[in-house]
């Protein structure tokens, strides 16, 4: 676990250890809690975007590794030229006067890309939305058939269980009403003869 402090850069420089707790991006920098107080307050690194050193060391190695610096320069990269992909300081736009046309301002590129970037999120996010959209109006469509067909079905068995009591009661007053009709019959007839 000790392996994973880094050390506060600037500290590192007046020869003293203290951990980081801070992650300057704008200058590569890991700094301690004293450092970070003091980078806050100094005119140049004023405006310069700082993270918690636990969110910088959980960056994928590709992003932790983006470079902020010309490395033949050492100055910031300012500058995006856009022929030959690649970030400028401003001592590297000497070299590329035939780009002068394609050479752009690094944060319009940036705010472009996460413009574009956003896009693409949101275009996938409408997406997504409209496929769930689609299944839930299958699903719903699935179940409503299903109710119908449960429908049907809880009707089919209450005709059957009453056909079945309508029969069984058929059996039942059949042997009365026929004993009953013969005694009544036998009556009248013999009333009949009689009278």
């Amino acid at each position: 676990m000790a392996s994973n402090i880094l050390p506060c850069d600037i500290c590192n420089l007046r020869a003293l250890s203290n951990p980081s707790v801070h992650w300057c991006q704008d200058c590569d920098e890991a700094l301690c809690y004293n450092c970070e107080e003091y980078h806050a307050l100094s005119k140049s690194s004023k405006g310069h975007s700082i993270i918690p050193i636990i969110d910088y060391q959980k960056l994928p190695s590709f992003v932790a590794n983006i470079k902020h610096f010309c490395e033949m320069h050492s100055a910031k990269y300012q500058n995006y030229c856009q022929k030959y992909e690649c970030p400028m300081c401003y001592k590297c736009i000497q070299g590329h006067a035939e780009c002068a046309k394609s050479i752009l301002p690094l944060e319009d590129v940036v705010k472009h890309q996460n413009a574009l970037q956003s896009f693409h999120t949101l275009t996938k996010n409408v997406a997504d939305l409209e496929a769930k959209i689609r299944q839930m109006e299958k699903d719903r469509k699935n179940n409503l058939t299903e109710v119908i067909n449960r429908c049907k079905a809880g009707r089919k068995k209450i005709h059957n269980f009453r056909l079945k009591v309508n029969n069984h009661l058929d059996t039942i007053k059949f042997p009365q009403y026929y004993f009953f009709y013969r005694y009544l019959h036998f009556d009248y007839t013999q009333n009949l003869t009689i009278g």
